[in-house]
């Protein structure tokens, strides 16, 4: 469990700068006037759409592949013994 927990805090923080660098490279193609063709006047609030949802979903996901990676490891652990580390 306790890998599973870094694994979403570096999510939270990965997915945030992701949202952050998104949510400046959106702002960017506003400014140049990109967005307004058709359809695509409603994609420039989606740099703080993505703002929020980045690190919720980075999070998530480090959370959910961290712990199922860390069930594995200790199933194969029990069964053929685990990796031994000698620091000195």
């Amino acid at each position: 469990m306790s890998a599973a927990r870094m694994a979403a805090v570096a999510g939270i923080i990965w997915g945030l700068l992701v949202g952050v660098l998104t949510f400046v490279e959106v702002g960017i193609q506003d400014y140049m006037g990109r967005f307004y063709m058709g359809y695509q006047r409603f994609l420039p609030m989606s740099g703080g759409i993505e703002l929020i949802m980045m690190p919720i979903a980075y999070g998530v996901t480090g959370f959910v592949v961290a712990y199922i990676a860390a069930m594995i490891y200790n199933a194969a652990a029990k069964k053929f013994g685990g990796v031994k580390i000698d620091l000195k």
